[in-house]
Order: C-alpha cells, then structure tokens, then sequence
C-alpha cells in the first residue's frame, strides 16, 4: 500500500507541476504579447504627428498677428491677404508695404499711398494672394499652400511683364 499511495502521489505532484507549468507559460506568453501590442503601439504614436486643427475664423485680431517683413497679412476692403512673400516682388519696393503688415491697408492701397491707383496686372496679383474674407472660416495650411503656388506664379509673370516693358 506504501507504494501505491507514493505512485498516487508523485502521480498528482507530476499533474500539479504540469499544469503549473503550463499556467506561467501561458502567463509568460500573454505578458510578453501585450508588452509587444504596447510597444508598437508606442512606436505607432510617435510617427504619427498630432492633428492639429488648421481651421481657423479670419478676424482682424488674426490679421494684426501678422504684422512683421517674416509675416505679414493686411485687410484690403474687407479681405485679407498675405503678402509675405510677396515683399521682395513689390515694384516699389517691400517698404512700401511692410508699415501696413496686421493693419487694414484699404486706404493706402487704393491711393498707392496717395500717389494713384494700381494696375489691373497689380490687382490680379493681389487676387493670387487672398486668404478670404474676414469672419470667414478658412484652412491656413489649404492656403498657405495656394498661396506658395501663386507666388511662384507672380514671379514667373512678373519677370514676362518685365520683359515686354523692356522690349517696348
């Protein structure tokens, strides 16, 4: 009986160790997968760049922001333009243009400063540069983008209006 009771024994030792085993391995293999999940996860997260909310309502209190040569918008009858890129383009130069940078420039421009009026080419390069409209609720990286695109465009037409004065 002595020897039964020890086979009984080493028997349900041997199933409790088993099923132990097994219990931490499963254990193991849940922690490890989950750490894995978490670290992807992680990774996932610093690749990915916060979403930022780009949209934004067009105020006079947005345009005065923007009131220096690296940045400068300003209100010309009701709508706002970014003319940053636009200074070194300017034929009178960027300092006609930069005491207006975050103000409304209505006045200034429809008189060129008290000189005159502007050419149909200087309005249709304005256009090329509007954000929109004030109290509109526009996208600044949309038009910040269209506006990059129209810069380029100013330029390439403004060297082909150049040419044809000079050979006028």
């Amino acid at each position: 009986m002595n020897i039964k009771n020890e086979l009984i024994i080493g028997v349900i030792g041997s199933i409790i160790i088993i099923v132990l085993t097994v219990f931490y391995v499963n254990q193991y293999q849940s922690q490890q997968d989950q750490f894995d999940k978490n670290s992807q996860n992680k990774i996932a997260s610093q690749n990915v760049k916060p979403q930022q909310n780009l949209d934004t309502v067009l105020t006079v209190e947005e345009v005065a922001k923007h009131n220096s040569a690296n940045d400068c918008w300003f209100i010309i009858e009701n709508a706002a333009y970014d003319v940053t890129q636009y200074l070194s383009l300017h034929p009178g130069g960027k300092n006609r243009i930069i005491p207006f940078c975050g103000q409304d420039a209505t006045v200034a421009y429809s008189t060129m400063g008290g000189k005159g009026s502007h050419s149909s080419f200087a309005d249709n390069e304005l256009s090329k540069l509007k954000i929109g409209q004030i109290n509109e609720n526009i996208n600044i990286e949309d038009i910040s983008n269209k506006i990059q695109n129209n810069i380029e465009l100013i330029n390439s037409s403004g060297r082909n209006e150049r040419e044809r004065e000079d050979n006028d």
